[in-house]
């Protein structure tokens, strides 16, 4: 049967091309905190996307390919590692204040802390499924689409309800990752305040309750954060992180940070994940002009239960060749270390942006307790560029 198109005018259609490309060069020495070891580590990171997204009349149509490459130099050797993915595939339709998006997706959940784009990283995260999104709430059904470390069986589904000052959500993770069956329920509350007009306060509290490995789950986690401007152009700030870990014969208390954007949250070189954990910050942040900032921080870090595990800003735990970073008698305590670090970003003309950065990291003593030997700082720094068309 033929399809009438006399009333059909291309000229509605929008049309929006999708042209991304960066370049991260990084740079790492002593990650083990061995200096006698040969480990320094030097990376490139390339990335591009490609991709066309098509509406018309509340109807949008998007897919988005992704090409990524990591080059690695390293004293034992070089190489390189290579990875295309279809990153978007969806159709999404609005009806009034809702929106239903259908397919291959990138989203996240507030500010990020447990769903996220992750888009610091070389592979970013994307889902495929459902999600329904309107003003004050937003439903999901999910499973795994793009992730750095695959999963073919995650089930991801939940609801939030947003309010003025803070959104609640509620998540369910059905997974049996490395033979691990696992279900996590996650209800989450975050929300901005503002004591004066000079000062703002962030916080994020989350609550976990299931069952993992025939153990019952019970772990929490809170992030606590306070800015004030303290001359103009310049924020000093607070950031407070803490996050259950432990377990007995019945009961996993390691909180599980879901699939969350984890760069610069428990510091700049991305050493420590939000999992057993109790860290704080203090820093300076300077806003030279409207589009760049620049930032002093300090960040310590330790243990939540000096029987589990430091855990890494993927969620895996820490290690150096086949050793973890996990004593089971706790003898090693729980103080893995301070970070120092300086950072500066801008936003350039023409859809270039630029940032920079570095940072020490001291270990405490867990970290030389587990590595033995003797113990040396880890250094960092990177440069990045990158475009939008």
């Amino acid at each position: 049967m033929p399809i009438p198109l006399d009333n059909f005018d291309s000229r509605d259609i929008q049309i929006k091309p999708v042209l991304e490309f960066r370049a991260r060069y990084e740079r790492r020495i002593d990650a083990d905190f061995q200096p006698d070891r040969g480990d320094n580590r030097s990376n490139l990171l390339l990335r591009g996307r490609v991709g066309l997204q098509l509406s018309k009349d509340g109807l949008t149509g998007r897919i988005v390919y992704q090409h990524a490459s990591s080059l690695t130099w390293l004293p034992a050797g070089n190489g390189i590692a290579i990875r295309s993915d279809l990153l978007e595939a969806n159709v999404s339709f609005k009806n009034g204040a809702t929106t239903y998006t259908l397919g291959r997706q990138r989203f996240g959940l507030g500010n990020r802390r447990l769903i996220g784009e992750l888009d610091w990283n070389n592979i970013a995260n994307a889902f495929e499924g459902l999600k329904v999104e309107d003003r004050t709430w937003t439903f999901f059904l999910m499973r795994a689409g793009v992730l750095p470390t695959p999963s073919k069986n995650l089930v991801l589904s939940g609801i939030t309800f947003k309010r003025a000052s803070n959104t609640t959500a509620f998540i369910i993770k059905v997974d049996d990752a490395k033979g691990v069956a696992q279900t996590r329920y996650t209800l989450s509350n975050e929300g901005t305040l503002k004591p004066n007009a000079k000062s703002t306060l962030s916080y994020q509290i989350g609550f976990q309750a299931g069952h993992q490995d025939g153990k019952s789950v019970q772990a929490w986690a809170a992030n606590g954060r306070y800015g004030m401007d303290i001359a103009p152009k310049v924020e000093a700030y607070g950031d407070v992180n803490i996050a259950s870990g432990g377990s007995s014969n019945r009961v996993n208390s390691t909180f599980d940070q879901l699939y969350p954007t984890g760069h610069d949250r428990l510091g700049l070189m991305d050493t420590t994940g939000w999992k057993n954990i109790i860290s704080a910050t203090a820093g300076l942040k300077f806003k030279p002009s409207a589009n760049s900032s620049l930032r002093l921080s300090y960040t310590w870090l330790q243990l939540y239960d000096k029987r589990d595990a430091w855990y890494g800003v993927g969620g895996a735990i820490n290690a150096f060749g086949a050793t973890l970073y996990r004593d089971p008698t706790g003898n090693a305590g729980r103080d893995i270390g301070q970070e120092i670090s300086l950072d500066y970003s801008s936003t350039l003309a023409n859809g270039f942006t630029m940032s920079t950065g570095a940072g020490v990291f001291l270990p405490g003593r867990f970290v030389k307790s587990i590595g033995g030997g003797r113990s040396g700082n880890q250094t960092f720094g990177y440069f990045m560029l990158g475009w939008k068309f």
